[in-house]
């Protein structure tokens, strides 16, 4: 269910990888499981939710109303990167639904998207396209891709896509 990648991925994916760290759980004496949801996912498309739901797992950064915005600044009053304040999503979400995934595919998106962030360009997203990819990352980032446009050329075409594109709109 999960290579098909359907609108439910998440649901099958979380109920899977939830129900494994409950079972972990109950074999340390652990009571609780919780996640990270914050109240800013509320807002968006997120089917996995039900799967947490029904899986009884705790929600606590949600539970206290904190957004990924709020965090994200006490974490850089801490001192902690910016490369790991930016949300970063299952690789999955990188191809359009109903897609069939398959790990080689998945691993040129990866590999993708780590060459591109080893350059400083995040946050990002590299998704799939017929025959290529479409870069999508912050305008900010836009005439540093454009300067190397000829290392990202290669770098994707090693990775077998016939063609780059940069959306233009900016990350989603």
């Amino acid at each position: 269910r999960l290579r098909q990648n359907s609108r439910q991925r998440c649901y099958y994916c979380k109920t899977k990888i939830f129900g494994a760290l409950k079972k972990e759980a109950r074999r340390l004496g652990i009571g609780t499981v919780v996640d990270g949801t914050t109240a800013s996912d509320l807002n968006e498309h997120r089917p996995g939710r039900a799967a947490l739901e029904k899986l009884n797992i705790d929600s606590p950064l949600r539970d206290a109303g904190f957004s990924g915005a709020e965090i994200a600044g006490q974490l850089r009053k801490l001192g902690v990167d910016a490369y790991f304040l930016t949300s970063s999503t299952c690789l999955a979400t990188r191809f359009p639904y109903d897609f069939t995934l398959e790990p080689l595919r998945i691993q040129a998106i990866g590999q993708t998207e780590h060459f591109l962030i080893r350059q400083g360009i995040f946050p990002l997203r590299v998704r799939h396209m017929t025959d290529g990819i479409r870069i999508e990352t912050s305008p900010i980032h836009f005439r540093k891709i454009i300067a190397m446009k000829e290392k990202i050329i290669a770098e994707c075409r090693a990775a077998g896509y016939r063609f780059i594109t940069l959306d233009l709109s900016g990350i989603k």
